[in-house]
């Protein structure tokens, strides 16, 4: 009887039409989310009760009604371009980061209901935090609504302090220890961001929109204006510098998701400066009391929402604001959203490669193994191989002899004769170096024995006293732009394909070629200086503007993450992004001094100072602790604290052991 019946629910499940045999079709998109995602500051949003809330979520979806949050929205606009055939909608107002598992609940059992048997999505969006770091309690503040504001009369307004926001914003993005006191719930954004691997397809994107400033610069009010929506002018800053410092944190955890979860694309959404704040020009400026604010002062809702004096509505982005964000964010969508960023499994592809003494060059795969890269031999230095920017190729300079490995196929490999020094991808992802004449030569990778390019240097280089040929070699290379250390003096030259240059290192020079980065678009270059742990304030120095007729460039400088009293010795240095991404070590002792060795310690995004700004600490977020280096899913942690080696880990498998040098493709 029992077998009859489970052959009869089989052939039930077949049938045409039954919701058991229905399988998800075409790509899905997640909205999840708090009340700036749901859509509360729309006039007359639905109230739209929720199971898993046990009350009603202010839901704008767009489906049937004509309010539409942003997530709605951004749907609507791409769904046609990608395929899309599904948005579940289940941001809800009032929501934390905790309540997260509530709203994929719900999610999935509306796709249960519907027979698709859906548990991962191809797109995940939402905003989450503001409520974490309980922004609402500090505008009732700022209005006198709270009794902490009553403390003495007159009240005082705002009650936190912005250092006192600033540390709820690190609980947040977990850099410090949470306060119960000070912060909702115990989850943080970055542990959000590692549950979503459990959410999303491989391949997938998660976009995260950041916050918009509620309101608008007191510097451009009239002069006569006290308040803005019952709040006062000298409250203003603390609240615009709060929501900055909220994006900027928000924007480095999702840098910091990316180089932790290879497979997925984690993007953020800057919607502070677009659509709200663009530019200087008052109409496209749309933070509360602006000509055209899309931000809802004080807003009692009698009635509208099935509530009487309902305030939640108050400072939320209205119908405009919303309408405008969606649309920024359907243009993110569609020019950088792919669904390919599938992790690389093949055994055959190329990862990354690492150097092991003596001079043995070997490659690690997608499947995790790790083996010798036969018939090359490298030298220790970071000048002497790279990944192109592309990732397409592996580049090796030794032995007066330039070899490309396809880094899809590590067994197609050629060789172009080059007796020249250093070797860098610039923004084209062909391959730079500097022959013993002086000339900068390019080659394409894919095809050719001679350069494509040779670009004699105009400027004095330093030269052998017997034989003249050219002491310097290529560090680095972006689009038009070639980098140049001379090992002998230490400085530091950046050409352009006209071999005009500008020595870019007027006072200390780079502790050596690996503590150097380049732009991908060849407009900033960083280098690490102070390499001697009994030297204080070990500081990152970034240079741009760079022009070379006349030859002129802005610099500012960052110190480290311990402040210009530390002792260290930073371990990597590159560009992510807008941000530099750093290792950095304190924390163990070796041969090279006390302060440790390089690939102990910690990597850390760092904000880049604005040009002319004096040496400071700078903003630091850090990824991962224990670690030299960091890429999309691998990272170097120390060999031992004795020796200046590292181990390559994807954090459950060692891929290669006692590395001097290491690389990851991008």
């Amino acid at each position: 009887m029992i077998r009859a019946l489970t052959v009869a629910a089989l052939l039930l499940a077949l049938l045409p039409g039954n919701a058991l045999a229905q399988q998800p079709q075409g790509r899905a998109w997640l909205a999840l989310g708090d009340s700036y995602s749901s859509g509360e500051g729309i006039f007359n949003t639905p109230p739209a009760f929720s199971k898993q809330f046990n009350k009603e979520c202010m839901r704008a979806t767009g489906n049937g009604v004509p309010q539409t949050a942003w997530g709605a929205g951004a749907y609507q606009q791409v769904r046609d371009k990608f395929g899309m055939t599904t948005q579940r909608f289940v941001a809800c107002t009032g929501a934390i980061i905790d309540d997260v598992p509530k709203e994929l609940a719900e999610a999935r059992e509306a796709e249960l209901a519907e027979g698709t048997g859906r548990t991962k999505w191809d797109l995940v969006s939402f905003s989450f935090g503001g409520n974490n770091i309980k922004f609402s309690d500090v505008i009732f503040g700022c209005l006198n609504i709270r009794k902490e504001s009553w403390g003495r009369f007159p009240p005082t307004g705002c009650v936190e302090t912005e250092e006192q926001m600033r540390k709820r914003v690190d609980m947040l993005v977990g850099q410090t220890p949470i306060v119960e006191s000070e912060y909702a719930g115990q989850k943080t954004l970055p542990s959000l961001f590692d549950d979503l691997t459990g959410v999303v397809v491989p391949g997938g994107d998660v976009v995260v929109l950041g916050y918009p400033n509620v309101i608008e610069d007191p510097a451009r009010w009239s002069q006569f204006r006290k308040f803005c929506a019952g709040i006062k002018k000298s409250d203003v800053p603390m609240l615009r510098k709060t929501g900055g410092y909220l994006n900027e944190q928000i924007r480095n955890a999702v840098a910091a998701a990316n180089l932790r979860h290879p497979g997925i694309k984690f993007h953020f959404v800057d919607i502070a400066h677009n659509p709200y704040e663009l530019d200087d020009k008052p109409e496209n400026r749309h933070a509360r009391c602006t000509q055209d604010d899309w931000i809802n002062g004080i807003r009692p809702d009698v009635g509208q929402s099935g509530h009487k004096f309902y305030i939640q509505r108050s400072f939320h982005p209205n119908q405009k604001g919303h309408t405008a964000t969606a649309a920024v964010v359907a243009g993110h969508v569609r020019d950088n959203v792919t669904f390919d960023d599938a992790p690389r499994t093949d055994p055959n592809t190329i990862v990354a490669a690492y150097l092991t003494d003596p001079e043995q060059l070997n490659i690690v795969t997608g499947d995790g193994k790790s083996q010798p890269l036969p018939g090359i031999r490298a030298s220790r230095g970071s000048s002497e191989v790279a990944f192109s920017r592309d990732g397409k190729w592996l580049a090796v300079n030794s032995e007066q002899k330039i070899t490309f490995v396809d880094a899809a196929d590590p067994a197609r490999k050629r060789t172009v004769p080059c007796d020249c020094w250093g070797i860098a991808f610039n923004g084209d992802n062909h391959a730079a170096s500097l022959n013993r004449r002086g000339e900068i030569v390019v080659f394409d990778p894919a095809k050719g024995d001679r350069p494509t390019r040779t670009v004699p240097i105009k400027d004095y280089i330093d030269r052998d006293n017997e034989t003249g040929a050219a002491q310097a070699l290529v560090v680095g290379a972006g689009r038009g732009t070639y980098l140049l250390m001379e090992p002998e003096s230490g400085r530091l030259l950046v050409a352009d394909n006209n071999g005009a240059m500008v020595n870019l290192t007027n006072t200390q020079s780079p502790d050596y070629p690996g503590l150097v980065a380049v732009s991908d678009d060849g407009t900033r270059v960083a280098y690490a200086t102070g390499p001697d742990c009994s030297q204080k304030g070990p500081k990152i120095t970034v240079i741009r503007d760079i022009s070379f007729v006349p030859p002129v460039s802005s610099r500012s400088s960052v110190y480290n993450p311990d402040g210009d009293s530390a002792r260290g010795t930073f371990s990597s240095l590159a560009f992510e992004g807008d941000a530099l991404l750093v290792g950095w070590s304190t924390n163990a002792r070796s041969e090279h001094g006390a302060c440790g060795t390089r690939g102990a310690g910690g990597v850390w995004l760092a904000s880049v100072p604005e040009p002319g700004a004096e040496t400071q600490p700078g903003t630091w977020f850090q990824v991962r602790k224990d670690a030299g280096h960091a890429y999309h899913g691998l990272y170097t942690t120390p060999t031992s604290q004795s020796k200046d080696l590292w181990d390559l880990t994807d954090g459950t498998r060692t891929l290669g052991r006692n590395a001097t040098e290491v690389w990851f493709r991008p």
